[in-house]
Parts: C-alpha cells; sequence; structure tokens
C-alpha cells in the first residue's frame, strides 16, 4: 500500500523518467482536407476564392473544424486560395507557402481518381466560409 507521502515522489520519478514533448491536440472529428470530391473527371479542387474579412483583416487557418482547434497560419485579405473541402461553415482550402506563390503549383488544378486527402506540396487547413468568397470554378 502506497503511503500519501510516497506519492509525490513517484510522480516526481514518472515525470523525470518521461522526456518533455509537446502536446499534440487531434480532433478526430474534424478530418484532413480532401480533393477530389467532385469525381474524378473534375479538378481535384473545384474553385478559386480569395480570402475576405472586415477591415482587411487576416482569416485564420485552422487544422480542425470543431473541438480543440490549432491555428496553423493567417492569410490576409486578398490571398487566392483553392476552395477543395467543405464541413458544416467551414472551407477546406489549399494554397501556396509563400504569399507571392502559384497556386497552380498545388496539384491540384487536375482531376485525381478517387476522393483523398491533400498531402502537399502546397498548404491546406480549414477557415470559416464567411470569409471566403469564391472567385472561379
Amino acid at each position: 500500500m502506497t503511503s500519501a507521502r510516497a506519492l509525490p515522489g513517484v510522480l516526481a520519478a514518472l515525470l523525470l523518467a518521461s522526456p518533455a514533448q509537446p502536446q499534440i491536440m487531434m480532433d478526430v472529428a474534424a478530418p484532413d482536407v480532401m480533393i477530389g470530391k467532385d469525381g474524378p473527371k473534375l479538378d481535384a479542387c473545384g474553385a478559386i476564392g480569395v480570402i475576405v474579412g472586415p477591415d482587411a483583416e487576416t482569416a485564420e487557418v485552422f487544422n480542425s473544424t470543431q473541438g480543440w482547434r490549432n491555428r496553423l497560419d493567417r492569410l490576409p485579405a486578398g490571398r487566392e486560395v483553392w476552395l477543395c473541402d467543405t464541413k458544416a461553415e467551414w472551407v477546406g482550402i489549399v494554397y501556396p507557402a509563400e504569399a507571392d506563390g502559384d497556386l497552380g503549383d498545388c496539384g491540384v488544378a487536375s482531376p485525381v481518381p478517387a476522393p483523398q486527402v491533400y498531402r502537399g506540396p502546397c498548404r491546406s487547413g480549414w477557415v470559416l466560409a464567411a470569409r471566403v468568397q469564391p472567385v472561379a470554378g
């Protein structure tokens, strides 16, 4: 039987034995951004949009649509992005890492054989649909 006085020592030993690692909060209810949802005959992402917002603010890009969200990026108003996926009031976007990057380099302007998780080479994440306005597609 462990005495109450030994408990702090046991906890300290456990903390010292395991290396400190950053906590990653995952949200299994919100999948990664999917591409190819419109079928194998249409582009992997069906439209291009532009970030919009009050007073030219930035839009926050998240790794999730609900629960614990980690901000991945901030995009300024006027930035063009691919519109690839939707979930409730969220839009799954794909965009180049550099502000002056070419959307054509993201690899979603052609069909893919089946829906799949976007794995790059550009960034992807979720923004509120109110912060994106479709402009082409």
